[in-house]
């Protein structure tokens, strides 16, 4: 009998969480993982009745396929227990990026279900981002494909998506975080979701992946904060919760009811973060300029008092903590090339300017110029198609090109290339074409989500497909297990964001025993000095959760670095 959660005192819930979380293994808690008949855990008939080699992940006979959307899923140990965790405690579950978050939110949805406290009289709202949505709605119908679940997506009108709302019988929401918050521009104004999300009798939220939750000022972290007030129980999922300030931990924990162990965000600050003053220039509406102080973080203090305080919160398992998952091993290869001349020509006309800028200005260069002069270095880094309409130089096309097209080193494999700016997607495009390569591109220009699923789907499944270009929009939410390679055409400066990337190919149940990242870099450039710039922030996430990072490490950038990294300059 599974127990209605709801009638426990807050204390057995939070001793209970507790004994599940030091629980080696379900067997360690004196019982076995509960009957869960709404749960599906059988293959599809297709999978059931398989002879040969699986047509998607090449697995033979009979199975469950990880890639097949009519599958159940078979839960694993870890997720058991973390499920079981998340029945007892609301908290944040950090698990590394491809252990299955989804699948163990899933779990504990089914034990809600069973216990009585999930239906339309307690239902759920799953806070996600858009490119989420639909996969979401997946995985939730292989698991429990008599769950009555509803999506909302932003390309519904508003009054669709309150219509949505508005039905009978639905037990699960699943809606983007950015419809939540209502929003004001100069021309319209947006009527949020959450009005008519509060008339409904809500049991469960969950946020995942949520982004705009790092700052709690954000209309979004507000409005999630305001239904996790007048909602029983509140689960977040995130791979990667801290990535660039302690500040946002905090913000991420307060709807899970951080303030009563942590105190305000001041309190907090001042007692974990050492930071120092930092002066950075704008612009008034008169063009005049003006001087701004800002505290910029420089690490973390009291380190162990703060990692007791949040531990009953958060529960964060890595790979290797895991005795029931095997992720493929990762192999970072950083490949350095030189510019092409047309490259290198455009880069020292960009430091010639900076450095004119420089006698002019002094130190005087706003943070909005230093951005603005740091993406310029970027884009000739990436290739010159992001400033020559038509063109495509670039070196790092050349060994992408060189790699993918037959008799190339990667020739005979599936390949994700990240690359970040479109033109440089529609250029390595045109040369796969001509090369007689299939691939297919995500790069959010998809017109409905069928049409990326059908892209998807190709890239998976058909053997002729054999490079995925990508945006951002590949960042999240997206199993691309098929491939074994991913190349970084381009390197966000943010450490967390391509762990992210690089978990789209290195994810459980992969077919590989290892996969490999290949990152792009020029001599010569702001890409040389990166590397010398990215301890402080990984180091504050490695220091929180006690591990190390596994692909490199970023800090916030100030103007100053910025300015440095394009010059070629080592930190002071």
């Amino acid at each position: 009998m599974i127990p209605d959660v709801r009638l426990l005192s807050p204390l057995t819930r939070f001793r209970s969480g507790e004994r599940v979380r030091t629980a080696a293994s379900i067997e360690a808690l004196g019982e076995s993982w509960p009957d869960l008949p709404c749960w599906n855990d059988r293959p599809c008939a297709r999978h059931a009745a398989a002879s040969g080699p699986c047509w998607r992940c090449g697995t033979p006979g009979p199975h469950l396929c990880a890639l097949c959307d009519r599958c159940g899923i078979q839960l694993r140990k870890h997720q058991k227990v973390g499920g079981l965790w998340l029945f007892f405690a609301n908290g944040l579950l950090a698990d590394s990026v491809g252990t299955g978050k989804t699948a163990t939110a899933g779990a504990m949805l089914a034990l809600c279900r069973e216990s009585g406290e999930l239906g339309p009289h307690n239902r759920v709202v799953i806070l996600c981002q858009p490119v989420a949505i639909d996969q979401w709605k997946r995985e939730l119908a292989r698991m429990m494909p008599d769950l009555r679940v509803v999506t909302a997506p932003g390309s519904d009108s508003y009054a669709k998506r309150v219509r949505t709302y508005s039905r009978p019988g639905w037990e699960v929401v699943i809606l983007s975080d950015r419809t939540l918050s209502p929003a004001r521009g100069r021309q319209r104004s947006r009527p949020g979701d959450i009005a008519a999300l509060e008339q409904l009798p809500l049991g469960t939220l969950i946020y995942d992946d949520v982004d705009a939750m790092r700052n709690r000022t954000t209309n979004a972290a507000s409005s999630i904060r305001r239904l996790a007030a007048r909602t029983p129980r509140v689960v977040a999922l995130h791979g990667t919760p801290l990535q660039k300030r302690l500040a946002e931990l905090y913000s991420f924990l307060e709807p899970l009811g951080g303030p009563r162990v942590l105190g305000t965000e001041w309190q907090f600050k001042r007692r974990y973060t050492q930071s120092v003053p930092v002066v950075y220039y704008t612009r008034d509406q008169f063009g005049r300029q003006v001087s701004h102080t800002r505290e910029q973080d420089t690490g973390m203090i009291n380190e162990q008092e703060l990692q007791r305080l949040i531990a009953p919160m958060t529960l964060r398992r890595r790979a290797q903590d895991l005795d029931d998952v095997t992720l493929p091993a990762l192999i970072p290869n950083t490949v350095w090339l030189d510019p092409t001349p047309a490259q290198r020509r455009r880069y020292d006309e960009l430091r010639e300017g900076v450095l004119r800028r420089l006698r002019e200005e002094g130190e005087n260069i706003t943070h909005p110029q230093a951005v603005a002069l740091f993406t310029h270095g970027w884009q000739i880094c990436s290739g010159l198609a992001t400033l020559d309409e038509g063109g495509d130089d670039s070196v790092k096309l050349d060994w992408l090109a060189d790699r993918v097209t037959p008799g190339g080193d990667l020739s005979d494999d599936k390949v994700v290339a990240f690359i970040n700016f479109k033109p440089n997607v529609a250029a390595m495009s045109r040369r796969l074409d001509e090369a007689g390569v299939g691939h297919e591109i995500i790069w959010g220009q998809e017109s409905r989500a069928a049409e990326r699923d059908r892209r998807l789907a190709r890239f998976r499944e058909d053997p002729a497909c054999r490079v995925l270009l990508g945006t951002t929009s590949i960042e999240r939410s997206l199993n691309l297990q098929a491939a074994r390679h991913l190349v970084a055409v381009d390197t966000l400066s943010n450490p967390a964001r391509m762990t992210q990337i690089a978990g789209r190919v290195r994810r459980a149940g992969s077919p590989f025993p290892t996969v490999f990242f290949h990152q792009l870099l020029l001599r010569g450039t702001q890409e040389e000095a990166i590397f010398a710039r990215l301890h402080s922030e990984q180091a504050t996430a490695d220091t929180l959760w006690q591990e190390e990072g596994e692909l490199f490490q970023a800090q916030n950038l100030g103007t100053r670095e910025l300015v440095g990294m394009i010059m070629g300059q080592e930190a002071a």
